[in-house]
């Protein structure tokens, strides 16, 4: 299962995370996220989909959310905090239509129109698909994991139990994917459900590192002037320059002898 959440924050100081759910009519805050004079109880409905059972809000809160240099008011109903759900709380269908947000699932963003540009958010992607995974005590552990991705990506790391940690990892769009997890205890640990956070590589900047393992030989490769030899010569001469570039001084003009004809004092 996976879901695409944002980073955001409202009432200025205070980060959250809130899940978009674009098949949920309405959009839901934790309780334990907001202010308690927040809270306005005068408006309470039925909410399904998100437990195995109904759940009656407690009220509405009026916040601000924060992005970038810009604000946006939106109404939450608000849940109990003690709701299983991953994130502070959802941005759903309502929130969406009323700011004509786009969702661009290529590059992962949601992207809302504003009076002077647009704002881009990244969405990051929570995987639950990771089980049952022994970590001896005070060891590292490679494990292989089936998703998947339409892009290149990175899992981030984190602590998920105490002592134990996911290490940044960057894994392919397509082939074999490995994540390293390290137990820092003294007991074994198994973790039965292990959630991975992941983020497209592309929200980073990627240094791209010279795969030119002759530079130096492609520097002076074409002061190279064999007239008289052969193809199969000139080819050979080519390949020992090539082995032995790192004592060719770039900078200098290249000069060369006849050894056949050269004269040794013994």
């Amino acid at each position: 299962m996976s879901s695409n959440y944002i980073n955001i924050k409202i009432n200025q100081n205070t980060k959250i995370k809130l899940l978009i759910d674009t098949g949920a009519d309405i959009s839901l805050i934790k309780k334990d996220i907001i202010p308690e004079n927040l809270l306005f109880e005068n408006d309470i409905c039925r909410i399904n989909g998100i437990s195995d059972k109904e759940i009656i809000s407690l009220g509405v809160s009026n916040l601000t959310l924060y992005l970038e240099d810009q604000k946006f008011k939106h109404k939450f109903y608000v849940i109990n905090e003690e709701i299983n759900l991953n994130t502070d709380g959802i941005i759903g269908r309502d929130f969406l239509m009323k700011y004509n947000c786009k969702i661009d699932y290529e590059t992962c963003t949601i992207i809302i129109p504003t009076d002077t540009e647009d704002i881009i958010l990244p969405m990051c992607m929570n995987i639950k698909n990771v089980y049952n995974i022994n970590i001896p005590a005070r060891s590292e552990v490679i494990k292989q994991i089936n998703i998947k991705l339409n892009e290149d990506s990175i899992v981030l790391g984190r602590e998920v139990k105490n002592g134990v940690f996911i290490a940044n990892s960057i894994i392919p769009a397509f082939g074999i994917k490995h994540i390293r997890l390290l137990n820092t205890t003294d007991n074994d640990i198994n973790l039965k459900e292990t959630q991975l956070q992941i983020e497209a590589l592309t929200k980073y900047d990627v240094a791209h590192l010279n795969k030119d393992k002759h530079p130096k030989f492609n520097e002076f490769k074409d002061k190279i002037n064999i007239p008289k030899a052969d193809n199969h010569a000139s080819t050979s001469v080519l390949e020992i320059c090539k082995r032995f570039q790192k004592i060719f001084h770039t900078n200098e003009p290249l000069s060369t002898n006849n050894f056949m004809n050269s004269i040794f004092q013994l």
